[in-house]
């Protein structure tokens, strides 16, 4: 049902990661999305822990290449951020070419609706050996939580979620661009007389009407 989509943002994902490992050994990293030949999409918090470590991010993208990335436009509550690829930090060992299409920007999630978002899987293999891959998921969006305009969240309920899931792409069947993965929120099934389950699922915030702030940063 994805397929269309899914094809579209194989070769738009990024991974958008500290360029340093911070004082435990570990690295601040989500991932992003090409939303203009220059420009990148993501979860603002993962800008926020970057700071944190006074460090700055860069972006890897689906063809390998690696780019460092210049803050252009977050909005805090939203939870959503917009970089500029502002140098070539390495380029890609495998051929690659320009993306074919962008993706547009959707209009509002609605309750009920089908949403599709990827993210890197990383697992130890039977040797032991780390290992990562590209994974398309699906959900339904289902419990919005109303925090003023560009500030509601949905609920994808039924999709999984793990850490490193945050800023990616969360896109229509037909290829819009309708979020941006920020989290996820654990959320509770019961009958009449007891608890059932307790699931955790991806929050995604939207991003319709970002159109505008794109265009003014590609003119700039």
């Amino acid at each position: 049902m994805f397929q269309q989509a899914c094809e579209i943002y194989q070769n738009l994902y990024t991974v958008v990661r500290s360029r340093q490992e911070t004082g435990n050994g570990s690295l601040v990293s989500g991932m992003g999305c090409f939303v203009a030949p220059s420009l990148v999409l993501t979860a603002n918090h993962i800008h926020q822990e970057c700071q944190k470590s006074s460090d700055e991010l860069m972006a890897i993208s689906a063809q390998g290449a690696a780019f460092a990335l210049s803050l252009v436009w977050k909005h805090d509550i939203a939870d959503v951020a917009l970089f500029r690829v502002v140098e070539t930090i390495s380029h890609s060992s495998r051929s690659s070419h320009p993306p074919a299409r962008y993706p547009k920007i959707g209009p509002k999630i609605e309750r009920g609706m089908s949403i599709g978002y990827l993210a890197r899987i990383h697992r130890n293999n039977d040797m032991g050996n780390h290992e990562s891959h590209l994974a398309f998921f699906s959900a339904c969006a289902s419990i919005y939580f109303s925090k003023g305009d560009f500030a509601a969240k949905w609920l994808l309920s039924g999709g999984f979620v793990e850490a490193g899931f945050s800023g990616g792409p969360a896109f229509h069947l037909n290829g819009d661009l309708m979020g941006v993965v920020i989290g996820s929120a654990q959320f509770q099934s019961q009958d009449a007389h007891r608890l059932v389950n307790v699931f955790c699922a991806p929050l995604v915030s939207p991003v319709a009407g970002i159109e505008k702030t794109i265009q003014q940063y590609l003119t700039d």
